[in-house]
């Protein structure tokens, strides 16, 4: 089935507060269908449910132009099989997941892909969710899920503070040796206390979520979220792109982190169960420029060894916002630098000009040392 809106064309669509079931089928959006639903066009479609979802497919939804402005009570979009998008403008407000592709019946199926365009979601779940796959191509994505970070949990782990690296024990991080006036900066020890962890019961607070993997090619993309800002089951690639994230967790991955190009900024909350990198699986680096800063009172991990680009990671002791960040070489030259945006004790630095053994100067407000790239 095909919704064309046409050029100049302002729509609106509501279901006016309440769902009234006329067969076996669970009616429960504003636009509901049960077979593949295509939406093109130029113009504008408006969308309201304060009772339930905003647009439902049972089967693939496809927007290929156009403007959406959808508010709703439940899921902005709930499908099924498959939501794929490129070339629209889409605005969300929705009480539960902005975009949401799952099937119960098929594992396989319940992904998402953006190919491009521009998305602003406000939601109180997930931002995103795929209950397989989930791939960006291109596009503006912008998120604010449940308030953003500063309405995350905190919860408590035996080893805050400590790097987890590759996750196993025995692996350093990088050591730096301070100069005279910044004696309090220095790389964490490694850990090797294992950590219990439980499941969270409440309402999942993701920026980008998927259980069968995470791949971004390219695009621009800025997440708020209380939860994790970029959460994958198994594994998550990001080959490109430029990020600006602040979130409990950054990147965190169930299995696999692998990053290879793009500009990723992850600015984290001080305190609570959060880490700039949270991967089960060493996580790598081959490419791109990686900056964050975060608290040495969280489970904190870095990249793993097996990165074939260098990586600074340490402890700088505690730093106001407004700060600025400067790494140089051994020749003076600035490599990198960027301005804190939160109040942080750590930083996790990386760059296709950081060579691995090689010894930079990182100063960070007043405080600088000498470290050498791991």
């Amino acid at each position: 089935m095909f919704v064309t809106l046409a050029d100049g064309t302002e729509n609106i669509l509501s279901n006016g507060g309440a769902f009234e079931a006329i067969d076996e089928n669970n009616i429960d959006g504003a636009v509901y269908s049960r077979q593949d639903l295509t939406f093109n066009g130029s113009g504008t479609l408006t969308v309201t449910s304060p009772a339930g979802h905003g647009i439902v497919c049972k089967d693939d939804l496809v927007f290929t132009g156009g403007t959406y402005i959808v508010s709703s009570a439940s899921h902005g979009m709930d499908t099924n099989d498959s939501v794929r998008i490129a070339e629209a403008s889409i605005t969300i407000d929705a009480g539960k997941d902005g975009i949401h592709a799952e099937n119960k019946d098929d594992a396989s199926l319940g992904f998402v892909y953006i190919l491009s365009g521009t998305m602003d979601i406000e939601a109180e779940g997930d931002g995103i969710s795929a209950g397989a796959y989930l791939q960006v191509q291109d596009g503006t994505i912008n998120l604010l899920v449940c308030g953003g970070y500063e309405n995350g949990t905190s919860q408590s782990y035996a080893s805050y503070g400590e790097f987890k690296g590759s996750g196993k024990p025995g692996r350093s991080s990088a050591r730096m040796v301070p100069e005279e006036k910044s004696r309090n900066m220095s790389a964490p020890e490694e850990s090797s206390t294992s950590m219990t962890t439980s499941e969270e019961s409440s309402t999942s607070m993701k920026g980008l979520k998927a259980v069968s993997g995470i791949l971004i090619s390219n695009g621009r993309i800025t997440i708020d979220s209380a939860d994790d800002s970029i959460h994958s089951d198994t594994s998550v690639i990001i080959n490109d792109g430029t990020f600006e994230i602040a979130s409990g967790d950054g990147l965190d991955s169930n299995g696999t982190l692998t990053i290879s190009d793009g500009y990723i900024y992850v600015a984290n909350p001080t305190a609570g169960d959060t880490s700039i990198i949270d991967a089960d699986v060493s996580p790598v680096i081959t490419g791109g420029t990686f900056v964050s800063t975060g608290s040495t009172t969280m489970m904190a991990q870095t990249f793993a060894s097996s990165s074939t680009q260098g990586v600074i990671s340490c402890t700088t002791g505690t730093q106001s916002p407004g700060s600025v960040v400067t790494v140089k070489d051994s020749n003076g030259n600035s490599v990198i630098s960027y301005e804190v945006e939160y109040s942080c004790a750590m930083v996790i630095i990386s760059s296709p000009d950081i060579v691995k053994g090689d010894a930079y100067t990182l100063t960070i407000g007043s405080t600088s040392g000498s470290i050498q790239a791991e």
